[in-house]
Order: C-alpha cells, then sequence, then structure tokens
C-alpha cells in the first residue's frame, strides 16, 4: 500500500504549501491537497489503483452496476466496471439544462445494487447528493469506494446517517506517514485535528 502513497507524490498528485495553502470547494483552508485527477496521466499508476479498487471490491457482495461521481470518479468508475465486466453510469452534479435533463446517465434498474466511485472524500456532500440521486431510481444496495479520503468527521457522520459503507484505498493517516519534511508533517497534522479552525489558529 506505500508504494500507491508514493505514487501520489512523485506524479505531483499530492501538493503541500503550508503558507499560502489551499481552499476547498468547501471553504476549508488547507496546507495540503490531493489533486488525484494528475494520477489519470501515469498508466502504470492507473493499473496499480484500479487493482487496489478490485481487491476492495471482495468485501462487497451482488455488485450489480459501477456508478462514477462526476467528474473525478468517472474514469475511475469506467475502468472499474471494465474490469468487472459490469455495467456503468455516472450522476452528475446537477440536472442537464438541455436535452434530456438527466442528472444520471446511464441505465439503472429500480433493484440495482450500486457500488458508487468518487475520488476524493473531503467533507463527503458530493458522495452524498449523488446517493440521493440515486435512491431515487433504486431501491438496491449502495456501497461507495473512493481513491482518497480526508476522514473528516463531516463526512463520517454524513455518510453514517445515509447508511453508506465507503471504502478508500488511501486516507489522510496513512499519506501523513509517508511525509518526510518533520515540519510539513507536524502542519498537517494539526490541521487534519482542526481543519475548520487551523488556519486561525496559525495566524496568532
Amino acid at each position: 500500500m506505500n508504494n500507491i502513497y508514493q505514487m501520489m507524490i512523485s506524479s505531483g498528485a499530492l501538493k503541500i504549501d503550508t503558507t499560502k495553502c489551499f481552499t476547498f470547494s468547501s471553504g476549508i483552508i488547507s496546507p495540503i491537497y490531493c489533486d488525484t485527477r494528475m494520477l489519470i496521466s501515469f498508466p502504470e499508476y492507473r493499473k496499480k489503483i484500479i487493482s487496489e479498487f478490485l481487491e476492495l471490491t471482495n468485501k462487497i457482495h451482488n455488485i450489480d452496476c459501477v456508478a462514477g461521481v462526476a467528474t473525478g470518479g468517472i474514469a475511475w468508475g469506467s475502468w472499474l466496471s471494465d474490469r468487472l465486466d459490469l455495467p456503468f453510469c455516472y450522476v452528475r452534479s446537477e440536472i442537464k439544462s438541455h436535452g434530456t435533463k438527466n442528472i444520471i446517465e446511464g441505465l439503472v434498474s429500480n433493484d440495482s445494487n450500486l457500488l458508487l466511485i468518487e475520488d476524493v472524500v473531503t467533507t463527503g456532500n458530493s458522495l452524498g447528493r449523488a446517493v440521493s440521486q440515486i435512491r431515487k431510481i433504486t431501491n438496491g444496495n449502495i456501497t461507495a469506494m473512493c481513491l482518497f479520503s480526508y476522514g473528516f468527521k463531516e463526512s463520517i457522520d454524513l455518510l453514517d446517517g445515509l447508511k453508506i459503507k465507503l471504502y478508500p484505498i488511501m486516507d489522510l493517516h496513512g499519506l501523513i506517514g509517508q511525509i518526510s519534511d518533520k515540519t510539513q508533517r507536524e502542519d498537517i497534522v494539526n490541521w487534519s485535528n482542526n481543519p475548520l479552525g487551523w488556519n486561525n489558529e496559525r495566524k496568532r
């Protein structure tokens, strides 16, 4: 598993800046950013990550369809569904304003058990929205996987409330262990303990 984390570092997918920092879509200010989209440009890394996803599927029973969360989960979900020889669909972030006005692209039956793929889970909001849309058209079970999870309490509580089990390939705790710079590592640990208040605390 450690070499998966090293892929994040060597590909440039892991970005650390404890001075300027990064702003997530949720508004959280962070010294670390995981741009897993970088990994799709490396065939060797893609194959390894899909192998990790495949291994995780052994923990899940009766998968009828793989669904990607737009946009980050589409590529990974598509590749995984091909390896599993299963149908694929994806969930848009919002309804199209033209054409068929779909929010879910692809065929999903009303009893399909879905495996939902996301790239990064931060607050869990995009995953939660996708689950809500899928449950409008199927009564089947939904399980989720992601490439990376920050493991925030907010996302854990949200998914618990939706009764969704999440299987991440990587998480923040494991990634911290791969960061060699002691100062950076300490900053990221402090941030992970208080992601909402960390930026204000460091300015004091």
